[in-house]
Order: structure tokens, then sequence, then C-alpha cells
């Protein structure tokens, strides 16, 4: 029996299917090097290579389309433009390796390209199905280009970088496309390239940049149509808070699988879909790659006031070291915690080149350093930056960019709800600074910034401000208060309560003056416990950057030696408590850094991994009030967050498929001889769980084995929480041999449940012995699990004691910082 094979790999090795069977991607005459930094283009660059159906026009030189509008427009510096471009166009060669990708992945039967994303006729709904940001200055095509791809159309901009460097925009911001040097337009067919897009070479390779992810709208000017921006509409910094990351790849940007279900891409037939469609707007799993077993995306970092961030003294590793070099005195360099867990600790430098890595620079050595589900016994290798450097030249090219970049970054400073728009919010949406000398209504009004100042100095600042005592004893109490919270002993003595007196005492001061929000990140960036934080604990648990793993040379020894997090006390849904305990692994694991609340008022919803408020879609400046009105209320309320519906589930019946390769034979031997227990209930029907199906279409292929065109399809059933499976490490034989078997129980006993609570009399009876060996199956992947935190929303209820005066004193003063 033959079956279309939809995946080779399950929900717990899903997030890893792109461009992970990529091998070889070395450099040849066909895969030059990245090009040197270069100036701005003075005048619109030629295209290079094929080109869409209509020649680029210049756009209206009067008109607010063009790129000089982007940003500060021509009060960036050189070294700042560079930067810019860098951020927003620079792909560091990736191109190669997202093409790649399709070629090896399409050998073992998975269909993954770019254009349809890319395609023309979805350009008026990608925002509002996406979240994509449509690249200015372009208009939706009428009709296939000379190549039968629909592409948007560039009207051309001659204050745009050169199209050489940078290759030429796609429509989106963030995806660029280059021309491919193995085109050959005498074998080109556009149907069979979209049936089989691994068989024959595309006419253009598709890169991306860093804005891809963190382009996003500008709080303060705002596009009257999100489908249309001007260039003034953008910002770099916000993150695009947006994005349906999960929907690109596995839902309607038909990524993986484009051309399932008539072109209409995977159904929820799939566990990939469900697992797209769990995933929170605005988040990005930056593991998808260099996975780590857990399914963890997170809210994209805003970026403000740079310079400012606090620093910390901690150590160079040899390798990061020797790349600094290249740059700068690394004794002078300031060292900061960057990322979710504040792993990324050798420097801006440093932690901005690991960016470029992470989206497929270097990626022929790169993906090689990876997990790979077909030799699922062989773990994660640490990158060698010098290898990288050794080998390949975009790795020097791009690091010679990072001060660059750096410096464009550090031009962003607060963008003020009081200035959107020209102002025409103040009093309305936000009680202005003018308020305090006003009129007697306006300074009653005033009254409530004041108090929610003194509210924040009492709850807030200790761990939301980077401007902190710089001695005496202020700055003795925050050390001791500092140390009881980072060490996680759970217990506060006098000192440290005396501490926390001195401490509220020193803030008090300090917030009401006028200059204390100038340059303040409103962040510390101390790493602390989750087992403090009470958050969900999925990103804190992430384990790329310890020892021995992809990002270890990217990593600090202090983050690697920070002490273990105590015990985590979770939702047990077999019990429906909260009394399953967790103990965090260490060796740097089990911790967040802390979160940047400047400009709060536009980047809701709140926490690590945007769970905390409603999601709308609207980017104009009242849509973003209303989501900040209704995550700051549950983040102050935490009894009116969604709790147990945060939970990711599947939402219907739905499938997932296992290469047998991937499980291995004794894995395999488990399912063949696994007989589920039955209920004593004559004439009762086994339910089918799971088949054997075969991909004939990779019969012929070399190099592919029986075991490679095998598979093992498994139902899931409606309600299961996804991340049951997605959070087990299968690269652990024990585990992956424990964790078939678990599930096997969990979703046989739970379907032989529902058949026999059919019954009539007996069957809600009948129906409690598989109910029970269900949970028995559920309990043992909990077990297995790296983590077993099922709800998304928990945690971070600082504030929630405080009385209703003081919680609106304090949410009128966020919405000012």
């Amino acid at each position: 029996m033959a079956i279309c094979l939809r995946i080779p790999t399950t929900a717990i090795w899903s997030a890893m299917i792109l461009p992970l069977l990529v091998v070889g991607c070395g450099q040849s005459e066909n895969n030059p090097a990245a090009t040197p930094i270069a100036k701005p283009a003075a005048a619109p660059a030629k295209a290079q290579g094929p080109q869409t159906g209509v020649a680029p026009q210049v756009a209206d030189s009067k008109g607010k389309d063009k790129y000089a509008y982007y940003g500060k427009g021509d009060g960036y510096t050189p070294l700042q433009q560079t930067g810019r471009d860098t951020w927003i166009m620079w792909t560091g060669g990736n191109q190669k390796f997202f093409r790649l990708g399709s070629e090896k992945a399409g050998r073992l039967g998975i269909p993954l390209e770019y254009f349809r994303l890319l395609d023309s006729r979805g350009r008026p709904t990608r925002f509002q199905r996406l979240g994509l940001v449509n690249e200015p200055n372009f208009r939706q095509a009428t009709q296939p280009d000379e190549y039968g791809l629909w592409l948007d159309e560039w009207l051309g901009d001659d204050t745009y970088p050169d199209t050489k460097i940078y290759g030429e925009p796609t429509g989106v911001v963030g995806l660029r496309k280059f021309p491919n040097p193995k085109f050959d337009k005498s074998r080109w067919n556009v149907e069979q390239y979209f049936q089989k897009p691994h068989t024959i070479e595309p006419p253009y390779l598709v890169g991306m940049s860093c804005g891809f992810c963190h382009m996003g709208f500008n709080p303060l000017k705002p596009p009257a149509d999100p489908e249309n921006p001007l260039w003034e509409n953008l910002a770099a910094n916000l993150g695009n808070q947006f994005l349906k990351e999960g929907g690109i790849f596995f839902g309607d940007g038909k990524v993986v699988y484009g051309g399932e279900n008539g072109g209409k891409g995977l159904g929820n037939e799939d566990i990939l879909y469900h697992l797209g469609e769990t995933q929170q707007r605005g988040t990005s799993e930056t593991s998808r790659l260099s996975y780590d077993f857990i399914n963890n995306p997170n809210v994209i970092n805003s970026i403000f006031y740079l310079e400012n961030r606090p620093a910390f003294k901690e150590s160079l590793n040899p390798p990061a070291r020797q790349q600094l070099t290249k740059l700068l005195d690394p004794d002078t360099m300031p060292i900061h915690h960057v990322l979710k867990d504040g792993s990324d600790s050798q420097g801006i430098p440093i932690a901005s080149i690991r960016v470029h890595v992470n989206i497929g620079m270097c990626g022929s050595y790169w993906i090689e350093q990876l997990w790979n589900p077909f030799n699922p016994d062989v773990p994660q290798k640490p990158f060698d930056m010098a290898l990288a450097s050794q080998n390949f030249p975009e790795w020097d090219e791009t690091l010679k960019r990072m001060p660059a970049l750096e410096a464009y970054l550090a031009t962003y400073t607060p963008m003020r709800l009081e200035k959107a728009e020209g102002g025409k919010y103040q009093g309305e949406l936000v009680i202005p600074d003018s308020y305090k000398n006003g009129t007697d209504d306006q300074k009653a009004r005033w009254k409530i910034v004041e108090r929610g100042q003194i509210v924040f100095a009492e709850n807030c600042a200790f761990c939301h401000s980077s401007k902190q005592p710089e001695s005496g004893d202020a700055k003795q109490a925050l050390d001791t208060l500092k140390t009881y919270f980072t060490s996680g002993n759970g217990q506060e003595d006098e000192a440290t309560k005396q501490a926390r007196t001195t401490v509220k005492a020193y803030y008090r001061t300090a917030v009401v003056q006028d200059g204390f929000l100038d340059n303040n990140t409103l962040t510390d960036d101390v790493r602390y416990p989750v087992s403090e934080l009470k958050e969900n604990a999925a990103r804190a648990l992430a384990t790329n950057a310890i020892q021995g793993h992809i990002w270890e040379q990217f990593s600090s020894p202090e983050y690697k030696g920070q002490p273990t997090a105590r015990q985590l006390t979770l939702y047990n849904p077999i019990t429906g408590n909260n009394d399953r305990t967790f103990q965090p692994p260490g060796g740097g694991r089990g911790y967040y850094r802390t979160a940047s609340l400047v400009s709060i008022w536009a980047t809701a919803p709140f926490l690590h991994n945007n769970s905390v408020g409603t999601f709308n879609g609207d980017p104009s400046v009242r849509g973003r009030i209303a989501v900040f009105n209704d995550a700051v209320h549950k983040l102050l309320y935490p009894q009116d967050r969604d709790g147990l519906k945060s939970i990711k589930r599947a939402s219907t019946r739905t499938y997932l498929n296992i290469r047998l390769a991937v499980l291995g034979s004794a894995a395999l031997e488990k399912i063949r001889v696994y007989k589920p227990k039955l209920p004593d209930l004559p004439g009762l029907k086994l339910p089918e769980v799971f088949q054997l199906v075969e991909d004939e279409t990779l019969k012929d292929v070399p190099g592919i084995g029986e075991l490679d065109r095998l598979s093992i399809r498994i139902a899931i059933p409606e309600g299961m929480p996804i991340n049951l499976l997605a959070n087990i490490n299968v690269s652990d034989p024990e585990k992956r041999i424990a964790a078939v078997v678990a599930y096997l129980t969990y979703a046989w006993q739970t379907d032989i449940a529902a058949e026999v609570s059919k019954v009539p009399v007996v069957g809600k009876e009948l129906a409690k012995i598989p109910q029970q060996l269900a949970k028995d199956g559920m309990n043992e992947l909990l077990k297995l699990s790296e983590c077993p935190d099922l709800v998304e929303d928990h945690g971070h209820e600082y504030g929630a004691d405080l009385n209703d005066d003081d919680k609106k004193a304090l949410i009128e003063y966020l919405k000012k910082l």
C-alpha cells in the first residue's frame, strides 16, 4: 500500500525540516563568496540576471515611497547607513543555503520552496494572512513574468542600495532575490518546478535578511493601509509583532508542502499545520533549525538605547576573542546579555553575527553541526568560529559589518505614545506631561501619573531600570537584593528585607526626576531563575548555548556556570492540579533576562512568548492600545488570563508521519510487537491508530533505502497537547524508544476509551480503564519531556496584589515609557 508521504519527521522533529537536510553547500564557482561592503547606489542599479516581466520605473521623487524616507532619512552617518542596509537587506549568502535545502529535502519527499509565498496575487492580503510586511514602492503583478512566476513589480528607486550587493527586493521586506547561476532557461518548466522544486533550477535564488522578522510598522506613523505601507511607516527595531511565522512555513505561506490539497498547502489532517497554527503571532522559533527538542517560539526583541544597555563582568571565550580582535580591542568592549535567556554574552558583534549564521550563513558547515534526524544518535556539535572564518569568506565580510550594524541600531530611542501621529492622542489615550501644569482637571489626571511613578518605583524599577545606584548604601542594598533573587534560595532574611526597603526609597526619589527615562533601557538585563519568575519555562530551558552544543562559543563561562534553578511546580494534566514537579537542568539553563519596558504600549502581547494579551492584528495606534490594555490588565489580574486554554492543542484529529529511518530498528520493533490492553467487552473493534506507508516516488532515488521510503502514520487525538511530543529529546535512543511506547499507549487508549464510552449502560464505567491507561501514557511522556510545562501564560505576577487604584495609576505611567 502506498500513501503520499507528507513528512519524514514527527512533531518532535518537525521544526527542523527546512534546510536540515542540507549538506555539501561549500564554495565553488557556482557558490561565490558574498560581496564586500559598498556605498548605496547613486541611481537605480541595473537588475542582474532574470527579471520580472515589467521593467522597473523610478519612483515619484516627491512621493514618500522611496527608501530615503525610511527612519532618519539622510540623518544617518555613512557607517549607520551601512548598518541599516545590513540589517534590512544583507543575507550573508544564505540564498545558497535555502536553495540547497530545497534540493536535499525534495530528494527525500519534502517539497520546499519560496515562490508560492511570494506570489503577487496574494500581495493585497499578505499582512492580514501572514503578518508579512509588503515592501513599499511595489505594485501587484497583473500577469506572470517571462518565467511564469507571479512576482511583485518593483517601481525602482534612485535612493536604493546597490542590488549587486544586497540582491533585488521581492516585494516582501526581508526576502531578497538573486540571479541563479545554475538556471538554464532551456530546461525551465514552471509547472514541474512547483510539483517538484528540487528537480529544476529556478531563475532566482531567495535569501533572507534580519529585516524579515525585525521590520515592523512604526507605531508613531502607522500605515493608513497595512497592506500598502510607505517607507516612513516602517521601523526595523521593534520587531514584527504581527508575524505569523508558523503559518508562513506550515500554513497559508505554503513554504513546506505548498502543493498539498490542490495547492492550498497543509491542512488540519497534518500535525505540522497545528504546530504552525498554535505558534503565537509575533513570535519566532529561533531554534527552528538549531533544534533543541523544545517547542519554544519567543517574541522578537525590540531594540532601544543599545549603547546604554547594562554591561557585565563576564569572560570572553578564546574563539570569540580571536574574532573580535579583527574589529576592536576586546578588553575595552562591554559584554551585554542578549536573547531571552541572556545566553548571547560575548559582545554585540558576536551576538549579531550569530543571528546571520542562524538564518543560513556558512550553511554547509553549520548544518553539519546540527542534530540530524536521519542520524538521530549523533548529538549537536559546537559551531567553530575559526573554521567558519577560515572556510567561508562571508563570515569575515559579515563580521566587518557588525560595528556598522551596532551604530545603526544605537540610533533607536523610545517611541512615546504622546508623540504618535503628531500628538493627536494626548489626553485621550495617554496623559501628557503638559497636564502637570495644566487646568485643575488636567492636574488631577496628572496626579494619577505621579502615583503611577511611585508604584513603579516600589514594584518595578528594581528590575526594570538600567539606572541604578552607583555607590553607598543604596548600591549595597541593590546588590544584596539581586543576589537574593538570582541565587534562588527562596528565603528572605532580615538583611534582604532591609535591602528591599532601602532600594524602594532610592527609586522613589529617582523615578520622579525629570531625566529618569532618558537613556534608560528600563531593564537591568540580569538573568533571573525561572523558579523566581514562574513563567512558562520553555525558552529558559533552551540548550543551544550550553557546553557541547551549537552556540557554545557564543555564551560566556559565567552563563554556563549559573546555579541550578529551584524545582518548578507545574500544571499536571493527569490530575488537573498544579502538583507536577520538575527540576530544571543546570549548565546555564533555567533563566530569563529582564525584558525592556521601553515603548511597552506598542509591544503587547506580553511575556517572552506573547501569551498574555489578545492579539487583534491592528497596527494602528488605537489597535496597539487595545492590545496593551488587555495585556496589562491580564498581567496585573492573572486570574483573567487564558490559563489552561493557552495550552497548545491539536484542534482536530490529525496525524504525524515518522520516517522509519529516523525511528531506528529498535523503536520499529517495539511498534511491531506492541499490543494495547483492551477492556473485557465482546465485539470491541480495535481502533486503527497507525499504519505503515511507503513513498513510491523514492524507489529509484540513489542512496534512498527501504527504511527511508517507509514511514509510520500515527493518529493524534483531537485535543492532544502538542508539546507532549514536541518536547521529547529523541536524540537519546532510550528516550526515543520509551516515547514511542508511551505515545502508542496514550493515543490508542484514548481512542479505545472513546469507542467504549459509546456502549449503552456500561460504556462510561468501562471507559475508565482505558482512560486511566491513556493517562499513564501521558504521564510517561511528561516524564520524558525536556519541558513538561504546558500552560503558556502563567507567571510574572508582580503587582497582582496591588489595589485597583494603584494598578490604574501604574498602567497610566507604563503608557508613557
